[in-house]
């Protein structure tokens, strides 16, 4: 044993690592990642290119199957247009061509009722939509999806809901 320990030191680390390591290294990668993809993009951008280019660079320099899922966290995003669903949906499928699992966090009400409407109605449904981030890595790590009804609801939904109280 102490031979193979010679040989491959790293297993004297392995031989420690646990949960606890595995959720910093985790938040670590995924740290990293949400800096990257930004600064990807941006790169594209300055160049005079589409940012979606600079994320396609960026997938495209991973080493094959390391990248496994995406988390888009579209709490900043406030509407949507026809070129940034057509662009949503070219990521989409650049990623499921990659076996590479995307996601939605944190989508407000009109942009979720927008793609819901969208030739992306059929992916943005209960599985791939999440109330926030938090709820997301749960499911990638667990595959415990909670609060379902809340992030597929709609504004149209609520009102009814609402009006139904009264």
């Amino acid at each position: 044993m102490r031979m193979l320990y010679k040989l491959l030191p790293g297993l004297l680390w392995l031989k420690g690592y646990n949960k606890h390591t595995f959720s910093g290294d985790l938040f670590s990668g995924l740290t990293i990642d949400v800096l990257l993809i930004p600064q990807s993009m941006g790169y594209a951008v300055v160049a005079g290119l589409p940012p979606e280019v600079g994320l396609y660079a960026w997938i495209k320099q991973r080493p094959t199957g390391t990248l496994q899922v995406v988390i888009l966290d579209a709490q900043a995003i406030s509407s949507v247009n026809s070129t940034s669903q057509r662009m949503l949906t070219h990521v989409i499928e650049n990623l499921r061509a990659q076996n590479v699992r995307f996601y939605l966090a944190s989508v407000i009400g009109p942009v979720r009722d927008t793609l819901m409407n969208s030739s992306l109605s059929d992916y943005v449904q209960q599985e791939h939509l999440f109330s926030t981030i938090h709820d997301t890595v749960t499911y990638v790590d667990e595959g415990v999806y909670s609060r379902a009804d809340i992030a597929i609801q709609s504004n149209r939904t609520r009102r009814r809901s609402r009006s139904t109280e009264a």
